[in-house]
């Protein structure tokens, strides 16, 4: 999948989500990215992860969260990858694809997932794309219908053709036991400068990149991060229920009344 990247360089403005974007080859992330991938299966193609063989034309995108890169593109030392996918463009068809996709173990169910499928439709309709094809396994079917993606009993003729195409010519990378779901993406003028299927860089995700870009922001935003959490003894106050836990055991009488257990 193309850059997309700007001119290369992540520019975050003050009040901005601190994530960013990079695009690339096989050192796109590096074993940041790789860790991320592979945390997410038990069994997954080293083909894919290290864009070989039938991965070769395909890129990685890894969202960072964190600090701005350095000048020299080295995230190590302040970003933290927390989501990760492979993408290859089918130039012939218009499809993105997307074989795998995964957010960071330590990082799931904060909304990075939803925010890397926002920028990969992004990307894809300024490349060009027409479609956004993925591989979903039974566990991610449902993340992705939340995504807007649908299997193909559920996409429209013209839709279903199009995958049926891509499945004869061999271009698809789905991988074994997936399950492929598509969604159409938004017809945008392909400006010039934008980059093509092998560009690469950085590029700063603020939230007014676009509508779906800003609903993933929003969606993140509304969580509540681990460290925000209410501690056990205050839910109950903060939330409005009984902790019958400190009350220690005891055993409902008929009137009602709570029956100590020694």
């Amino acid at each position: 999948a193309g850059g997309g990247a700007g001119g290369g360089e992540a520019d975050s403005a003050a009040g901005e989500e601190s994530m960013y974007v990079s695009v690339g080859g096989v050192e796109n992330g590096g074993a940041s990215a790789e860790r991320v991938m592979r945390s997410a299966f038990e069994v997954l193609d080293d083909n894919c992860v290290s864009l070989k063989a039938q991965y070769a034309l395909a890129r990685r995108v890894v969202l960072w969260r964190g600090a701005p890169p350095s000048d020299s593109g080295d995230a190590a030392s302040s970003c933290r990858a927390v989501a990760a996918c492979i993408a290859e463009v089918h130039e012939g068809s218009g499809v993105l694809e997307v074989p795998i996709l995964a957010a960071a173990r330590h990082e799931r169910g904060r909304g990075h997932g939803s925010v890397l499928v926002a920028l990969l439709v992004q990307m894809g309709a300024a490349l060009g794309c027409r479609l956004l094809v993925v591989s979903a396994t039974t566990e991610s079917a449902r993340f992705w219908l939340t995504m807007g993606l649908h299997t193909p009993a559920g996409c429209s003729p013209e839709i279903r053709a199009t995958l049926r195409e891509l499945a004869q010519s061999s271009q698809r990378r789905g991988f074994a036991n997936s399950i492929a779901m598509a969604m159409p993406l938004p017809r945008v003028p392909r400006r010039r400068g934008d980059a093509g299927a092998g560009g690469g860089g950085w590029l700063s995700c603020g939230a007014a990149g676009g509508g779906a870009l800003a609903a993933a922001f929003a969606r993140l935003l509304a969580r509540v991060p681990p460290e925000q959490a209410l501690a056990a003894a205050d839910a109950p106050s903060a939330l409005g229920y009984e902790d019958i836990n400190s009350a220690g055991s005891f055993k409902l009488a008929a009137d009602g009344r709570r029956v100590p257990i020694a």
